[in-house]
């Protein structure tokens, strides 16, 4: 029997952004090629983002 720890997933909120039609269309297109949803791809290029901004890699306020 494996006894890991289970990663809970956070809550989800809805974020309301407005973005260039440009960059909508690029984020469509890359969620479409990765059969991710749009959400999944916006989270995981903030997050990215985040930890390069911050010191030490921790997430940003």
């Amino acid at each position: 029997m494996a006894t890991g720890h289970l990663e809970v997933p956070e809550s989800s909120v809805v974020f309301t952004v407005k973005l260039p039609g440009s960059l909508a269309g690029q984020i469509r297109a890359r969620a479409h090629a990765s059969d991710r949803a749009i959400s999944a791809v916006v989270a995981q290029a903030l997050a990215e983002f985040l930890q390069r901004e911050s010191p030490e890699g921790r997430p940003g306020r």
